[in-house]
């Protein structure tokens, strides 16, 4: 059973939004949407997209444990005394971006079986699909692993720190395991939890604490290719999405200048580009006014496609 799996924020609550509405008009399954959001969040999620029976909130607060957050205290200090506020890093907490990597890493405490497919708030869909387009499960699973013509210093890095944190050996760094959405299974994110902590002997939560970078994507795919290495996993070398990076190709977009191929199942505008998802929005709409095949008739699932740069974080 699927069941779709999306951390957020308020600041993404409008790309959130978009996503919802691209659900609703091109996803032909009946798959629950999950959401995660800070506590403080919840209200306006509920109030700008109600829950229903097939969406429901959770809050992330219930997933990650406190030291990930700032003490009490640590905020008052950094005003008082913004000169010295260094010497307390370590009770500052973690950015709400890693605070998003151990909800997704924690993903198996709320769906413990089945598959799980992860959006990001600032993935939309662009055409009609069903469950089988992102997998068979009773006889693959799949991991996206993509060998890019050119790959990205910041892929390189993930995987470097990736095999760090495995305590595994260097090896190359020419592929990465992003994709949109990417599909885990809760079986396999229980077994990294369980590995970090028998390697550590802590909770697994206090290992990534510590670290100096994490990408849940490239440790997740990183473990599953190289540590656990399951017989039924398929590697597939062609992701599902295309990115909207940076703003010279938000402008293309923008414009209709972005070359959109038929084998997309969505398009992420990425969210760090520091936009407002109303800049785009109006595009967004355009393309789901023209109708597009469904998703399977133009790429069967495990047929490999040209080369595109993926370079989400």
């Amino acid at each position: 059973m699927l069941t779709f799996f999306t951390p957020s924020f308020a600041g993404d609550l409008e790309r959130f939004v978009l996503l919802r509405k691209s659900m609703e008009k091109f996803y032909t399954g009946s798959a629950k949407h999950i959401v995660a959001v800070p506590k403080e969040d919840l209200r306006l999620f509920q109030s700008r997209v109600p829950a229903n029976d097939d969406l429901t909130y959770i809050t992330q607060n219930e997933l990650v444990d406190r030291s990930f957050y700032p003490r009490w205290w640590y905020p008052h200090l950094t005003r008082v005394l913004p000169d010295q506020a260094w010497r307390f890093d370590r009770y500052g907490g973690r950015s709400g971006w890693i605070l998003q990597i151990i909800v997704k890493l924690s993903v198996v405490n709320v769906i413990p079986t089945g598959v799980v497919a992860l959006l990001d708030s600032d993935l939309f869909f662009i055409r009609p699909f069903s469950d089988r387009d992102l997998g068979d499960p009773e006889h693959q699973h799949l991991l996206v692993r993509i060998v890019p013509t050119v790959e990205s210093a910041r892929h390189r890095d993930h995987v470097k720190h990736s095999r760090q944190i495995l305590g595994i050996p260097p090896g190359s760094t020419d592929h990465h395991y992003m994709s949109s959405p990417n599909v885990w299974y809760p079986d396999y994110v229980k077994a990294l939890q369980n590995y970090l902590e028998n390697k550590y002997k802590e909770n697994w939560q206090q290992v990534l604490l510590r670290a100096e970078k994490i990408s849940a994507y490239t440790l997740y795919g990183t473990f599953l290719d190289e540590v656990l290495s399951p017989p039924e996993l398929i590697r597939r070398d062609k992701s599902f999405y295309q990115i909207v990076w940076d703003e010279k190709s938000l402008g293309d977009f923008i414009s209709g200048k972005f070359p959109i191929d038929d084998e997309s199942l969505c398009i992420v505008v990425q969210s760090n580009i520091g936009v407002p998802a109303e800049r785009y929005t109006k595009r967004i709409e355009e393309l789901w006014g023209v109708t597009s095949p469904p998703y399977g008739a133009t790429a069967p699932g495990l047929v490999a496609g040209a080369r595109r740069r993926h370079d989400a974080p």
